[in-house]
C-alpha cells in the first residue's frame, strides 16, 4: 500500500471498522436542520449501538495477520480505481473520494467483515460515483445506447461492445468493474449482482427520460426511478449471497428491502434539498411536491417548502416503522423456525443500514444530528 494511501488512513482515523453493540434496536425520531431556509427535519431511524473501531495504532500488525481487514478493501480498490478509463482530478482528491468509498461500506455494512464482498461493494459505489454523471448528462437517445450496451457487456460472457465517445467511457468503465468483481464472487452471487447493477442502470436511464419530459412529470413516477438510481439493491444483492437459505426469500423480506431502497432515496432528497435549491436540481422529491417552491427571482417560499419536506419526511417515516415492523415479525419466527435466521439476520442488516445512511449522508453534508 502506498504512503499516500497509509497517511490518509491514519489521519484522523479516517477509515474505520464498525460494530454494534444492540442486538436490538431502539427507534427514534433524528431531527435536522436545513439552517439555509429554518427547515426541520424529522427521521425516524434504528439505533443499534454502533461503534467506531479505529485502526490507528494496529496497522501494520492489521495488514499483515488479517485477511478481514477493511485496509485490504481499499488495496484492492485503488488498484481497481486506478484502472478506470476516466480519472481527471488531482491525486489527493482521487484518494479522498476512493477512501469515502470503501468507508461507505464499512460504515453501512458494521456486521460484514468478507472482504471479497466489500471490494465488490466499493467497486459498485466507486463506478456509480464516476458514471452516474456522464449519463446523466446525455440527450435520451445516447443514454440508451450507453445504458443497453453497458448491459449487454454485463449480460454477456465474453461480450466486446463497439461505442462512440463517452458512451465508450461508460462501457469501457462497465466492463473493468464486471472483470474486477468476478474475480471475488460466486458464479450465482455474480449474476445476481450484475442482474441488480443492471436494474439500477436502467433507472439512470428513465432518469434521463424524466428530465426531457418523456415520462409523467409526477412524484409516483419520480420515486419509482429514485428507488433504483440510489444504487443500494446491489449492495443488498452481494449481502444476500453470504447468508444461506433453504428457499428462495419470503415476499415479507423482499417488499422490506425495497422500502429501505425507497427510504434511501427519500433520505438523499432531504438531506439533499439545500444543494438542489441552489444549483437548481428538479430532482428532489421535496421539490416536485410543490407546485412552485422555487420562485421566477430564485426565492423561496419557506412554508410551502416546509409543508412539503413534512410531506416527504412522513413517507420516510411511514417506510421506516413499516420495516421495522417487518424485521420485528421476522425475529419472532425465527424463533421457532430456525430455517428462517438468515432472513432475520438479513432483515436487522436491511434496517441498520438505513441508519448508517442517514448518518453518512448528514455527517457529510455536515449536519448536526439531534435526538427528538
Amino acid at each position: 500500500m502506498s504512503s499516500l494511501v497509509e497517511s490518509r488512513v491514519l489521519r484522523d482515523e479516517g477509515l474505520c471498522e464498525y460494530s454494534r453493540e444492540r442486538t436490538n434496536p431502539s427507534m427514534q425520531v433524528t431531527n435536522i436542520s436545513l439552517k439555509s431556509y429554518d427547515i426541520l427535519l424529522q427521521l425516524y431511524a434504528a439505533d443499534y449501538g454502533v461503534a467506531k473501531v479505529p485502526l490507528e495504532g494496529r496497522l501494520r500488525k492489521s495488514l499483515e495477520n488479517r485477511t478481514d481487514n477493511i485496509l485490504k478493501v481499499l488495496d484492492s480498490h485503488v488498484q481497481f480505481r486506478n484502472s478506470a478509463p476516466f480519472e481527471t482530478k488531482d491525486q489527493e482528491s482521487i484518494m479522498e473520494q476512493y477512501l469515502v468509498e470503501v468507508g461507505a461500506i464499512s460504515l453501512f455494512f458494521p456486521d460484514l467483515r468478507a472482504n471479497d464482498i466489500r471490494i465488490c461493494m466499493a467497486a459498485w459505489i466507486g463506478l456509480m460515483y464516476s458514471i452516474d454523471d456522464l449519463v446523466e448528462n446525455m440527450q435520451p437517445d445516447e443514454a440508451n445506447i450507453a445504458v443497453r450496451h453497458s448491459i449487454m457487456a454485463l449480460q454477456e460472457e465474453g461480450c466486446v461492445v463497439s461505442s462512440p465517445g463517452n458512451i465508450a467511457s461508460v462501457v469501457k468503465y462497465i466492463a473493468a468493474f464486471k472483470q474486477h468483481c468476478a474475480k471475488y464472487l460466486s458464479s450465482q452471487a455474480s449474476r445476481d449482482f450484475f442482474d441488480s447493477v443492471c436494474t439500477a442502470l436502467e433507472g439512470m436511464l428513465e432518469e434521463v427520460q424524466f428530465r426531457h419530459g418523456d415520462l409523467p412529470q409526477d412524484l409516483a413516477t419520480y420515486m419509482r426511478i429514485r428507488a433504483r438510481t440510489v444504487g443500494v439493491s446491489p449492495l443488498f444483492s452481494l449481502v444476500r449471497s453470504t447468508l444461506k437459505v433453504q428457499s428462495p426469500w419470503s415476499s415479507e423480506l423482499m417488499d422490506m428491502e425495497r422500502d429501505i431502497c425507497a427510504s434511501t432515496g427519500l433520505q438523499n432528497d432531504l438531506l439533499g434539498l439545500e444543494k438542489d435549491i441552489r444549483t437548481k436540481e428538479r430532482m428532489n422529491a421535496v421539490l416536485l411536491g410543490t407546485a412552485q417552491t422555487l420562485k421566477e427571482d430564485q426565492s423561496v417560499d419557506r412554508d410551502a417548502l416546509q409543508m412539503a419536506a413534512d410531506h416527504i419526511s412522513a413517507q420516510h417515516n411511514l417506510l421506516m416503522k413499516r420495516a421495522e415492523q417487518t424485521r420485528d415479525t421476522l425475529q419472532e419466527k425465527a424463533l421457532t423456525r430456525p430455517e428462517l435466521a438468515s432472513e432475520a439476520k438479513l432483515a436487522d442488516v436491511l434496517l441498520l443500514f438505513a441508519e448508517r445512511h442517514l448518518t453518512f449522508s448528514a455527517s457529510a453534508k455536515r449536519y448536526e444530528l439531534g435526538s427528538a
